[in-house]
């Protein structure tokens, strides 16, 4: 995740003050100043809300805490039924998988009910609680409500990445494929971490 350091070395690059890169993440400027000062605790969420502002103006982070810019494919995608839309096309290749980390159900449902004829080739792990919206218990499994509140929900297809940002229920789509391979397996490690909480078929099923 996003360091003090690279925070303000990404800001320098862009020419950003903090109050544009509190714009840009949804967070306060107060926020930003704290964080690159150090002297308050943030969440992961607001890490990553971070990271993704810089990552959407084309800011790769590095492993050694360095960073560059990049060229990568990022828009906004105005609204659910586009998403769904994105990911039907990739789904209709027979060698694509739907990933979904962290879904609940407070958008419209029957946008979902489109992607359901490729139900085999999708995985979802839920906030936890919420009510299974594939029946196949082998496909589904729970995040702990812990870690879930610090999450964005996340959708990985076709190389790309798709995040719904909190609150604001922008959606992000990122076409980048180091990022796509980094965010799946990120997802298959949470995935088998949390094998225990698969969901079982005797939860009471959407109809």
């Amino acid at each position: 995740m996003i360091s003090i350091q690279q925070c303000r070395a990404a800001r320098a690059l862009l020419g950003w003050t903090q109050q544009e890169l509190a714009d840009a993440c949804g967070l306060s400027k107060t926020a930003i100043n704290n964080f690159e000062k150090g002297t308050s605790d943030i969440k992961l969420d607001s890490l990553k809300a971070i990271q993704l502002a810089f990552e959407v103006s084309n800011i790769e982070f590095l492993n050694d805490n360095g960073l560059r810019v990049r060229s990568i494919k990022t828009k906004i995608i105005s609204n659910l039924s586009e998403l769904v839309s994105l990911i039907d096309g990739a789904l209709k290749s027979e060698t694509n998988t739907l990933y979904i980390s962290n879904f609940y159900r407070d958008q419209n449902d029957a946008n979902w009910q489109e992607l359901m004829q490729y139900k085999e080739r999708i995985k979802i792990a839920y906030k936890e609680g919420e009510e299974p919206f594939l029946s196949e218990k082998d496909n589904s499994c729970w995040i702990p409500k812990t870690v879930s509140e610090q999450m964005h929900q996340t959708f990985i297809f076709d190389n790309k990445i798709a995040i719904i940002l909190g609150s604001s229920k922008k959606i992000i789509l990122v076409e980048n494929k180091e990022s796509y391979d980094e965010e799946r397996e990120r997802f298959n490690r949470a995935w088998e971490s949390n094998a225990k909480n698969k969901i079982s078929l005797n939860i009471k099923k959407t109809a």
